[in-house]
């Protein structure tokens, strides 16, 4: 630790991100991160096919370093399963499938 300021880079999946940390007796007092731009894709969802649901849902594209589908429980509840702890394993499954269904559907559009 270098003080008043200390630099360092962090390694990220989506670049460096810059850190800067002003010391003061061997302690950090403030942390300051300057990380990659993070977006939403499109203000309005793109809808996926969900095989297991058997139906469509809204779906928003965002980028933090790695891209993201964020999908909102109440945009279509009733197909969605609540986020409650009994329904984790079932959540998790919903979003591997999701991204398959989002990446398929993308190369589709894309050719």
């Amino acid at each position: 630790m270098e003080e008043p300021v200390t630099n360092f880079k962090l390694e990220s999946p989506g670049g460096l991100i810059n850190v800067s940390a002003e010391c003061n007796y061997g302690s950090a007092k403030s942390i300051t991160l300057t990380s990659m731009p993070s977006f939403v894709k499109e203000p309005e969802p793109d809808s996926v096919f969900v095989p297991s649901l058997d139906t469509s849902i809204p779906i928003f594209t965002a980028f933090g370093g790695m891209w993201y589908a964020i999908v909102f429980q109440d945009l279509k509840p009733e197909v969605l399963p609540k986020i409650r702890p009994e329904n984790a394993k079932r959540l998790a499954s919903l979003g591997e499938e999701i991204k398959v269904c989002r990446c398929v559907c993308k190369d589709r559009l894309s050719k």
